[in-house]
Formats: C-alpha cells, structure tokens, sequence
C-alpha cells in the first residue's frame, strides 16, 4: 500500500519551535497518531488520541483538539502537555 508520508493540512508549529505531523490514518486505526520532531529533525515524542480526534494548535503547556461526537458536533479538547 503507498500511502504519502504526511497530509500537506497536518502540520503544526509546537511553541518549543518544533513541529507536529499528522500521520496518515488508516482504516483499521483506532487512534490518530501525531510525531513531535524538535528543531534538529529528531523525532523526540509520538502524540495519540482517539481516532475521533485532530490536531488543531498548540500553546504553551496545552494542545487543543477537536473531537467529533456520534451526532457530528465538534467540541474543543485541551490537553496539558
């Protein structure tokens, strides 16, 4: 199966100066799947949340994600980094 390394939408700059990537998700995932790299290129942390959730900034100690309910609605998450 080829799959592109990164959607073109999934990165997010990390206040450390480093920078999210989204991997892409496949059918049978139950998670979605984000590497942290840091200003070196070095993948340091592997971020997971539900498969319901994404990505949408980072800020100083918090990411903020959307997640998607069974009725289609959208509520904003926080996460202490």
């Amino acid at each position: 199966m080829d799959l592109p390394p990164f959607d073109a939408n999934a990165l997010f700059a990390a206040p450390d100066g480093g920078v999210l990537v989204a991997r892409v998700q496949v059918a049978n995932d139950t998670s979605t799947l984000y590497d942290h790299f840091d200003r070196r290129g070095r993948r340091v942390s592997v971020l997971r949340l539900r498969s319901n959730e994404r990505v949408i900034g980072s800020g100083v100690g918090y990411l903020y994600a959307v997640a998607l309910n069974d009725d289609g609605f959208e509520a904003l998450q926080r996460y202490r980094r």
